[in-house]
């Protein structure tokens, strides 16, 4: 369930705010690295004497370009008779007045993990589902429970905003707190489901970029051929940061690999554990005798589903914990009650 329990101030007519920090990282992969190589290539190829590069370039470049245009266009704005909606190049918007039905629910994208919608139906039969990936903050997502049960009557919004919010399956993790069986040592690895997906956009970029700018077409001078390969490396360390991750439980200690390092603390030497949620995430702090802490994050990398086996471990291996609480008060959500 998401944490919305304090209303935001705002007017009307309101336009959704995509994630800053999501946006500015996307964009410099989309510019600098996804249109800027091919495009200053191709401006280095002679057209006439190797049309087949120069034009593969331009076309590469162009799909990137559209790609980040898109996004960049995407928009959700309320006013004060309807909302509209602009995905791609496209718009689409519906009274508030001819509204009869408001649904909010994740939808699976299979192996690419699943997206949050928001689905509008009106008196004519006509829908519109709204991807809020990027405009999903638990602060966006008050607004625009507020917003429609103010202004669309026929919808009969009579829910909470935490029932009506409430994501199917985010805590799935909870409904059976106690541990699977385990022994020990045992490595808890990353998602299938999500490394696939990126599997499937990465490793054919990075193919494309090292085949281009090194086999196909040699580079004329040092600088290309160097610009090239950075590019390469830029995206080859993410993707195989998303490899890396692992939590390893074994005898005596707990590890953590984050990116290329790993990072270990004896259970005798763990003082405190705590539980909280960061972004929606659920995230595990330990704290060791010198000071020195270690946390362990949950999400689409890692699955939450593994955190009994960890509470199971470390309640019976750290004495000096305390982890004295039942396994449904440890992994309470802030706010759900037990």
């Amino acid at each position: 369930m998401l944490s919305i329990s304090a209303p935001m101030p705002y007017t009307l007519p309101l336009s959704l705010q995509k994630n800053k920090k999501v946006f500015i990282a996307g964009s410099v992969l989309f510019l600098l690295l996804g249109i800027a190589p091919f495009f200053c290539f191709g401006m280095s190829t002679d057209p006439a004497g190797d049309p087949v590069t120069w034009s593969f370039c331009f076309l590469f470049a162009a799909f990137w370009g559209l790609i980040f245009l898109g996004v960049l266009l995407n928009k959700v704005q309320f006013t004060e008779d309807r909302i509209s909606s602009r995905e791609w190049f496209f718009s689409k918007d519906i009274e508030y007045a001819r509204i009869t039905a408001v649904r909010f629910y994740y939808r699976n994208m299979g192996r690419g993990g699943s997206i949050p919608i928001l689905e509008l139906s009106g008196d004519n039969r006509r829908k519109i589902a709204i991807n809020l990936a990027m405009y999903g903050s638990p602060a966006n997502l008050w607004i625009i429970y507020d917003v429609l049960k103010k202004k669309s009557c026929q919808a009969d919004l009579g829910k909470s905003p935490e029932e009506f919010l409430t994501v199917p399956g985010e805590t799935a993790w909870r409904k059976n707190i106690l541990p699977e069986s385990y022994t020990l040592p045992r490595t808890l690895r990353i998602n299938r489901g999500p490394f696939i997906a990126r599997s499937v956009f990465f490793l054919p970029l990075i193919a494309a970029i090292f085949l281009f700018g090194i086999v196909l077409n040699p580079p004329p001078n040092l600088v290309t051929w160097v610009l090239f390969i950075v590019i390469t490396a830029f995206f080859l360390l993410p993707y195989l940061s998303m490899i890396l991750p692992a939590i390893r439980l074994t005898e005596d200690r707990i590890s953590c690999r984050k990116w290329f390092f790993w990072k270990e603390m004896e259970y005798a030497r763990i003082t405190g554990v705590r539980f909280s949620y960061r972004s929606s995430n659920p995230v595990l702090e330990i704290s060791g005798d010198a000071g020195d802490r270690m946390t362990l994050s949950f999400g689409m990398i890692i699955s939450p589903e593994h955190l009994p086996v960890i509470y199971d471990v470390l309640k019976k291996k750290s004495c000096r914990a305390d982890l004295g609480k039942s396994p449904e008060e440890f992994f309470a959500h802030p706010d759900v009650p037990v």
